[in-house]
């Protein structure tokens, strides 16, 4: 997932390699339907996990399911666990990770012995992501589903249809077959970039738009763009440090759409996806059995991710207020330099979130009176 902590963005696309995973899982899908809610950009369901009611993002990202709060499962230390083998998460970094059976259910699938991955995430602090949900519910949830899904950004709800009521949305719905693959608990569609047709990975997990790596044969290399440099996003090993690019106004057609919108090109995530910013302004209709995905126009209007240039961002690092990103052309504070104090109010732990918040809404900081410590550099 990539939601926003400041101008982070949180990204939790494992795109998991797993070397070990428990053949007696089973899971038996309900055909219903799941209503969700969608909180900066990110896609929370209801579900059971041992009985106890929890909420789960939504990450199409994710090949596998995972558990990251284990107050939710009762006698967790003393469950028995398999090492699953590596998990690799989208900054290309691998992670070992443990595997554990346990009963999941909600009104779209119920299983009594469901494999989860258990990962300790990078504490991120001043994020509220952790606090609205206890795992991540991924394709493996899906992707075998004898019913078509449907998530339907219109009354933002999943359904699992009936072949009747399915073939009835086909016929009087409006939607439309796009170029797409599922494969691997992953779905593909394809986006024409400025006259290029690329794959992109279907990805509730990114709260953004569109995510490219930054490649040497990258299309958009003599586009005008913005450089940054810090930290843009936390996966499931890490908080990245890198360069990352904004180009500008790219031409982008998909589903009988065309729209201008900034791009985000990375030096430090390695997939190629499309976000909930871009993916919500569509009803989505996806038939596994049948390999084809299915999409409408809804009443969405596209919003741009990047729509604001911000010179700086700010995170919380063991308990001090550290500007963590920085536009290239910014000389007054560098990324790593320790913020002491806001406009004569020292920096404590009653207000380190407040502040933060309040830095990384404003684009100018020129009204701001900062004191700071600099960060080491290394000659």
């Amino acid at each position: 997932m990539k939601s926003i902590v400041g101008l982070i963005i949180t990204t939790l696309l494992f795109g998991c390699t797993v070397s070990k995973w428990p053949k007696e899982e089973k899971i038996n899908q309900i055909k219903g339907a799941e209503w969700f809610r969608l909180i900066n950009k990110q896609i929370f369901v209801d579900v059971e996990i041992e009985n106890n009611k929890t909420r789960f993002m939504l990450d199409t990202g994710s090949r596998v399911s995972a558990a990251i709060d284990t107050t939710i499962i009762p006698n967790f230390c003393q469950r028995k666990f398999l090492q699953g083998g590596l998990l690799k998460s989208a900054d290309d970094r691998m992670i070992r990770h443990s595997v554990f059976l346990a009963s999941v259910k909600s009104n779209l699938f119920k299983s009594y012995n469901k494999a989860l991955a258990y990962i300790k995430m990078p504490i991120v602090s001043c994020n509220t992501f952790n606090r609205n949900c206890s795992g991540i519910l991924g394709l493996d949830f899906f992707v075998n589903n004898k019913f078509p899904t449907c998530i339907d950004f219109t009354n933002n709800k999943i359904c699992n249809l009936s072949k009747n009521h399915f073939e009835q949305l086909l016929k009087s719905k409006n939607f439309v077959p796009i170029k797409s693959y599922c494969q691997s608990n992953q779905i593909v569609v394809f986006l024409l970039i400025g006259g290029h047709e690329l794959p992109f990975k279907l990805d509730t997990g990114y709260s953004g738009s569109i995510l490219m790596p930054n490649k040497k044969n990258l299309v958009l290399k003599h586009r005008t763009k913005t450089e940054y440099s810090g930290s843009f996003f936390q996966t499931a090993t890490s908080i990245t440090s890198g360069v990352e690019y904004i180009f500008d106004g790219v031409q982008i057609s998909f589903g009988g759409q065309d729209f201008t919108s900034k791009v985000n090109v990375s030096t430090t995530i390695k997939t190629q996806s499309i976000g909930v910013s871009l993916i919500q302004c569509f009803d989505w209709l996806i038939d596994y059995s049948n390999n084809k995905v299915y999409i409408k126009k809804n009443q969405n209007n596209f919003q741009d991710f990047y729509k604001r240039q911000f010179a700086y961002a700010t995170l919380v690092q063991n308990g001090k207020l550290v500007i963590s990103c920085k536009e290239k052309s910014q000389t007054k504070f560098q990324v790593g330099d320790q913020i002491t104090s806001f406009n004569g109010t020292k920096i404590s732990a009653e207000n380190l979130c407040q502040i933060m918040e309040l830095l990384n809404k404003t684009d100018d900081w020129s009204s701001f009176n900062l004191e700071i410590i600099p960060v080491k550099r290394n000659f």
